[in-house]
């Protein structure tokens, strides 16, 4: 009994090398092929800010100079009204972020991988009556709670962004040396 379960032992710690978790990569070890991805300019104003997050997610240590890849983005924005109050004014509105990606291979132009995700967010509408609120406070602590989820929610979808890259790039990776593999073993007669 004590030997099976020594060579249960055994067996597990062997094969924990065999498997990556997909946290592996985290923001102090980068996966070896994100430096091979090129980030295309992104439309609109939460394009920019996408680009800049991504950049940082990606390729915090710099781009390869020869990228193998292109990653082109499309973000659309939505916006919704939650919790109506009594006089028919939201008092919370729910921000979607929405990211279309493909992953484009530049050595035969081919599209090797393609998703896309969504991210919502929510912050709280401050409104004051207009006797109460002369300088216009409540407006302003609206917009900075606007920004700060839509900064949040651009954050968010850089990371999930990357988390599908790397595992596209592991697949393709094992695809690929699998295909040599095979050609390299040796022909049955």
């Amino acid at each position: 009994m004590l030997l099976y379960r020594t060579l249960i032992i055994c067996l597990c710690f062997s094969l924990q090398g065999c498997f990556k978790p997909l946290h592996h990569y985290s923001d102090n070890s980068q996966s070896p092929y994100l430096s091979d991805v090129k980030i295309s300019d992104i439309a609109g104003e939460h394009g920019y800010h996408l680009k800049h997050e991504l950049v940082h997610a990606l390729t915090p240590y710099g781009q390869s100079e020869k990228p193998k890849f292109i990653l082109k983005v499309t973000v659309n924005a939505a916006k919704s009204s939650l919790g109506i109050l009594k006089d028919a004014t939201a008092s919370r509105h729910m921000s979607t972020l929405t990211a279309s990606f493909k992953l484009i291979r530049l050595e035969d132009n081919k599209a090797v991988f393609s998703d896309t995700t969504s991210v919502s967010s929510n912050y709280s509408v401050l409104s004051a009556p207009a006797s109460q609120d002369l300088d216009n406070t409540s407006h302003y602590k609206t917009i900075v709670a606007e920004e700060g989820a839509e900064k949040r929610a651009l954050k968010h979808l850089a990371q999930d962004i990357k988390i599908q890259l790397v595992m596209a790039l592991e697949r393709q990776k094992i695809d690929k040396d699998k295909a040599l593999d095979s050609t390299k073993s040796p022909l049955k007669s």
